[in-house]
């Protein structure tokens, strides 16, 4: 009876999980993942399924880690990044792959200890350092050096309420229109305004070839971890918060 239910309950997930199989081979964590997590499977059920895949003629195995990028030299583009680089050879330089970012701040703010959290985050992220070139004919992408970034000022407070408005309305669409150069500039940049003492506008753009929407929560819930850190226990404790990832964007 079980067995019933789970054939009438999930073999349409499965076909949509697993539409072909060409080797006969389906890897164990792509089940997992796919299948059992988010749907409200029960490990008898993954079970069940399991030995459903076996009566199908389907093996599982035990999915391998994706192989590390070893470098140094050029990676070849994902096929994002083609499509960007030929965006730009096409259209030029242009801010409509910018994502820009507003984030208020309020408070005593250390200007520091900003630009050493995003430095951080820069250095940690490969795909924000990485440019896009043609070698010998080949798109390739290339992880630059770490490099710091710097968080220029702009001071606001000086104007009336009206005059601040409008300036940070400008400064807003103009940072967010600026272009990225894709050939040499970090994927990410920022610009500090100043509205008050303890009033601040943080703009943050990264381009889309770097990052998405989804990439953006994890950015600023990063910053904002690290930030702390860099401003209570110094610079040197990032490092404790940041270990290197297992997979950077050139495996993909």
């Amino acid at each position: 009876r079980i067995r019933s239910r789970c054939r009438a309950t999930h073999r349409s997930i499965l076909k949509t999980c697993i539409p072909s199989v060409p080797t006969r081979t389906v890897m164990a964590n792509s089940v997992d993942s796919s299948i059992g997590h988010g749907i409200g499977f029960s490990e008898d059920d993954l079970a069940l399924v399991e030995l459903m895949l076996e009566e199908e003629g389907i093996v599982l195995q035990e999915a391998q880690g994706i192989p590390a990028w070893e470098g140094p030299g050029d990676a070849p583009q994902s096929s994002a990044q083609r499509r960007f680089w030929i965006a730009e050879q096409i259209v030029g330089e242009s801010g409509i792959y910018s994502i820009p970012l507003v984030l208020y701040l309020r408070g005593s703010l250390d200007r520091d200890a900003l630009a050493q959290s995003l430095t951080a985050i820069v250095e940690r992220h490969h795909v924000l350092r990485s440019t896009l070139h043609m070698v010998d004919g080949r798109a390739v992408q290339r992880v630059g050096q770490p490099r710091r970034v710097t968080v220029p000022l702009v001071d606001l407070s000086d104007l009336g309420e009206v005059e601040q408005r409008t300036a940070l309305h400008e400064h807003v669409n103009a940072e967010a229109a600026r272009s990225f150069d894709l050939s040499q500039d970090l994927m990410i940049r920022a610009r500090l305004l100043r509205l008050h003492a303890t009033e601040h506008v943080l703009l943050l753009t990264v381009h889309h070839v770097a990052a998405d929407a989804w990439s953006l929560e994890v950015l600023v819930e990063a910053l904002t971890t690290l930030y702390t850190v860099a401003r209570t226990q110094g610079a040197a404790a990032l490092v404790r918060h940041l270990p290197a990832l297992p997979v950077q964007y050139t495996a993909y």
